[in-house]
């Protein structure tokens, strides 16, 4: 006899059942972009670029005029071609095509980097999805659309915005990866992190902390292990090895990712930046002695670059009793953990920006952590606790470049789109405990509604 009822009626479809979640997705993304649009125009747009979004930009423009990535400065005032790679070229290239889409004025370029960071939306919202179903992947996308820590870059022309959208790709790549081991999978997975690094160069950190464990933890045999090993290599290698290659021929002494690290390891190896309210952060008079003994002679980035690599060696040595205080302040302020009402003052007067967006996005990093510990507590299952250690491993990634140069809460924000998931699932263990405790399914073993 055949039953009738509601019971014995089919699943809807795969596609109609994620048709909502696409909507919510699409809805936080347009709010996203709202936000930053408005953020743009009623508070940069005036300002204009600053702090380092100026040198991003005409780093920009004098490539698509054809003169490479040489330096700016040393063309403009003394009409002399040197070569430079202060950045490593991934912002460059990004505003270069924001410029050749007509995004070719200072304030197009702010709309350009509110567009990229509405992407990242729906790439965080995807790797939540992926990782515990598609209510943790809205959530995700709501909390990506209006939390500070992303927009308040996206208008800045600076490399933190496309650095986010490059890390939740990777991480995104990542768990798909972790799920489907396969080699071709390996080899997107180490391609996306190279190309995360030539955004911000310690994302290159992401190859050792986050796709080699990956790969080499992955299951199957030992020669799949290594054969998926050796595709990421290789793509990070493919990635990586034009600008690498050129950087190591181009000048006097050879240069890897970018040159900028020796100018930060300048800005913070002096007593301003050691000792006293200031300890772990930055400051241009630490270097300054080399920069007047060189003005007006003809030395290209390396040299310059070595010069200040071998004075804040001899001063870390000739303080190394006071390394270790430098160091937790330096990871400190870039956490917001040490000095955060200082750490305020310092990145308003030194990086132009606003006191109450730096306030709002440290609480909000804060509740994100908070709701972090929450979900390592109260993972969607059992098996997925271990499954969130990778949404660390950005967060990590900047915490390791501060430690070595100076502390700021910029070095955390491809960090930010792991807190976010975080958050998410945080928010959903809450829900859940609302609810009675009963413990959602795990990504494990999500159906097709769930994915």
């Amino acid at each position: 006899m055949e039953a009738h009822g509601p019971e014995a009626e089919p699943a809807p479809p795969a596609a109609a059942a994620t048709t909502p979640y696409r909507r919510a997705v699409a809805t936080a993304a347009l709010c996203g972009l709202a936000i930053r649009v408005l953020y743009a125009v009623g508070w940069r747009f005036d300002a204009g670029l600053l702090y380092d979004g100026p040198v991003y930009r005409n780093r920009a423009i004098g490539l698509l005029e054809g003169r490479s990535f040489l330096d700016p400065d040393a063309w403009f005032f003394h009409s002399q071609l040197s070569e430079g790679s202060v950045h490593p070229p991934g912002n460059l290239l990004f505003l270069a095509l924001g410029h050749q889409l007509g995004f070719d004025t200072p304030k197009g370029l702010q709309i350009w980097g509110c567009l990229l960071g509405t992407a990242t939306i729906v790439l965080v919202a995807e790797l939540a999805r992926g990782l515990a179903g598609r209510r943790v992947g809205i959530l995700a996308a709501a909390l990506a659309a209006v939390h500070p820590g992303f927009w308040s870059y996206d208008p800045t022309a600076m490399a933190e915005t496309p650095g986010q959208f490059a890390t939740a790709g990777t991480l995104l790549l990542g768990y798909r990866f972790w799920r489907t081991p396969t080699a071709s999978r390996a080899a997107w997975l180490g391609g996306a992190a190279a190309a995360g690094a030539l955004v911000r160069s310690e994302l290159l950190l992401l190859v050792p902390i986050l796709v080699i464990p990956l790969c080499l933890a992955s299951r199957g045999t030992g020669r799949q292990v290594a054969l998926r090993s050796a595709a990421a290599l290789l793509w990070v290698g493919m990635v990586l090895a034009p600008w690498v290659g050129w950087n190591v021929v181009r000048y006097e002494h050879p240069v890897t990712m970018a040159s900028g690290l020796d100018v930060s390891l300048s800005y913070a190896q002096c007593d301003q930046s050691w000792y006293g309210p200031d300890t772990g952060y930055w400051t241009v008079f630490c270097g300054q002695n080399i920069r007047d003994d060189v003005a007006g002679e003809q030395i290209d980035e390396s040299e310059l670059g070595l010069l200040y690599r071998e004075q804040a060696s001899d001063y870390i040595r000739d303080h190394l009793g006071r390394w270790p205080v430098v160091t937790a302040a330096r990871v400190g302020r870039t956490l917001s953990i040490y000095q955060p009402a200082r750490q305020v003052e310092l990145e308003h007067t030194r990086e132009s920006r606003e006191e109450s967006v730096l306030w709002m996005a440290m609480i909000a990093s804060w509740t994100l952590a908070a709701l972090g510990v929450v979900a390592f507590w109260r993972p969607p299952s059992p098996a997925t606790r271990a499954a969130l250690l990778p949404l660390l491993a950005p967060l990590a990634a900047g915490v390791a470049g501060a430690a070595i140069t100076f502390g700021t809460t910029r070095y955390r924000s491809a960090g930010e789109v792991g807190l976010v998931v975080l958050g998410a699932l945080g928010i959903e263990a809450l829900l859940r405990l609302g609810r009675g405790g009963a413990r959602g399914p795990g990504r494990a073993g999500a159906g097709p509604a769930d994915r």
